[in-house]
């Protein structure tokens, strides 16, 4: 049986344990530069290593697992105007910082507010 000596953490299980880090740590970046998280949240990669010795304390089973802990998505939040039409339906639209069809400063129409119409409560 070949025996290779652990001298750093590049050597345990063939490079694994490193690759699993440089991919959770990779996942952290990305999650920092989501804009749809909070950018003060604090993030972590975290390593657990598990070494449990046999009785003649000769060999050991090694187990290592590595997870990242990333800030969850913000909350999305909008103003929604309602209206009670007469016939008991419902319409909700999405409010706009810009009025619909007005050209902004490159030259971009503000597009149509989104609209949805529920049916009456007795429908």
């Amino acid at each position: 049986m070949a025996e290779r000596q652990i001298k750093s953490l590049d050597d345990l299980m063939d490079g694994g344990v490193a690759e699993q880090f440089n991919t959770e740590l990779n996942k952290v970046w990305d999650n920092i530069y989501d804009p749809n998280t909070d950018p003060s949240k604090v993030r972590a990669v975290v390593m657990t290593v598990k070494i449990k010795p046999n009785e003649r304390r000769d060999a050991c089973e090694m187990r290592v697992s590595v997870q990242s802990k990333l800030a969850p998505q913000v909350d999305l939040s909008q103003t929604v105007m309602l209206q009670l039409n007469g016939d008991g339906s419902v319409t909700a639209t999405e409010r706009t910082d810009q009025i619909p069809g007005q050209i902004d400063i490159d030259g971009d129409e503000a597009p149509l507010p989104k609209v949805l119409s529920f049916g009456s409560a007795n429908d």
